[in-house]
């Protein structure tokens, strides 16, 4: 039977659900994205710089609200101008008002910014990020601050277990 995590997260986003779970040298990231796709990666601790970067962005459907809001003043435009001369029927040019009012409420809905922290390697890559949202997000800070703590003793358990295998392998020279 597996241990239990030291510690648990749950972020819930526009673009999915992810639930991460702190083990003493790993962090087991799950997660369930909107369309479907699913996926469950685990990253060793002793791989992260236990320094964080803050970001904060907004949800991918911002931008899609934003062309939908543009587009739609596009497309009442060119209804109201067929209408003038007669091409159109004025029941599509009210109907055309829906698709800005559409892209305006989802602006709305998606202009705040989330805070995300991201953990990197030693050549600055990024391993993995997670957001302040979800029904966790009142605990983000504490838990940020333990995988820092979890990744400091992974990294220096990690080193204790280089040097003492390079001793064993100076040792094992010197006796042959």
């Amino acid at each position: 039977m597996s241990e239990p995590p030291l510690e648990k997260y749950r972020e819930h986003r526009l673009e999915g659900i992810r639930t991460f779970d702190l083990y003493p040298d790993k962090i087991v990231i799950r997660g369930l994205m909107r369309l479907g796709s699913n996926f469950e990666s685990t990253i060793s601790l002793s791989s992260a710089q236990p320094e964080i970067h803050r970001i904060w962005v907004r949800t991918q459907y911002f931008q899609l609200a934003a062309a939908v809001f543009l587009l739609g003043i596009l497309f009442v435009f060119i209804a109201t101008q067929l209408e003038k001369i007669g091409s159109v029927d004025s029941l599509l040019v009210a109907a055309s008002y829906a698709f800005p009012l559409v892209g305006l409420i989802a602006i709305f809905l998606t202009k705040r910014k989330l805070e995300f922290v991201r953990f990197a390697n030693n050549s600055s890559i990024a391993l993995f990020d997670l957001a302040r949202s979800g029904p966790d997000s009142e605990n983000f800070d504490d838990f940020v601050n333990v995988i820092v703590k979890q990744i400091a003793a992974s990294r220096q358990a990690a080193l204790l277990d280089t040097a003492k295998t390079l001793s064993e392998a100076e040792k094992a020279r010197s006796e042959s």
